[in-house]
């Protein structure tokens, strides 16, 4: 079913393409791909995670996703994700499927401690803190450098957010991008 209704997407797209001198627009893309995650809603899980985010999913180590706003989409009146809504179930294994708990979004960079963790950033191991009795720090995963530390979840984001976008995509003048944040939890299919 879902190759049919893929199938009647290109079908309408190319039919405007063809009225529009050949040239299938950024618009006409963005409500195929709309039309296709209604369709089937667990292509979205294919834009969300990345495999290691999939097992860290199912364990619950992992309860947000942040994805880029695409520029030509518009948020109109509060939380208006293209394909996503609050109740969503996308599976995720034979057994395990996330239910979409909140939608919001936010500038990328705006990312708070627990929101980070929330993201599922690895922590590495533990620092002594010199002077503070018997307590240690957290070190978390630099995914820049392998299993170097980073001293906050924060900073370990960044570098994720680095390794997967690129280097300059934390930089000031990018890293103020709008994304959106889904917030889920892992439940019995």
């Amino acid at each position: 079913m879902l190759h049919q209704q893929q199938r009647e997407c290109y079908k309408a797209l190319h039919l405007k393409a063809s009225k529009s001198k050949g040239k299938t627009t950024k618009r006409q893309v963005k409500i195929m791909k709309s039309l296709i995650h209604a369709a089937d809603p667990s292509l979205a899980i294919k834009e969300l995670f990345d495999d290691k985010g999939i097992e860290q999913a199912i364990a619950g180590t992992k309860t947000q996703a942040r994805h880029l706003i695409d520029t030509n989409h518009r948020v109109v009146s509060g939380l208006d994700h293209p394909y996503l809504r609050v109740g969503s179930r996308l599976g995720l294994s034979a057994t395990t499927a996330i239910e979409v708990a909140a939608i919001r979004y936010q500038r990328v960079n705006n990312i708070s401690e627990s929101d980070a963790i929330a993201e599922g950033v690895e922590s590495v191991g533990l620092e002594p803190l010199l002077g503070a009795g018997n307590s240690d720090a957290i070190i978390y995963k630099d995914y820049l450098k392998g299993n170097h530390g980073c001293w906050s979840a924060y900073d370990s984001f960044a570098t994720r957010w680095q390794a997967k976008h690129g280097k300059s995509s934390w930089s000031a003048a990018v890293a103020g991008k709008w994304v959106w944040v889904i917030e889920f939890k892992a439940v019995a299919k």
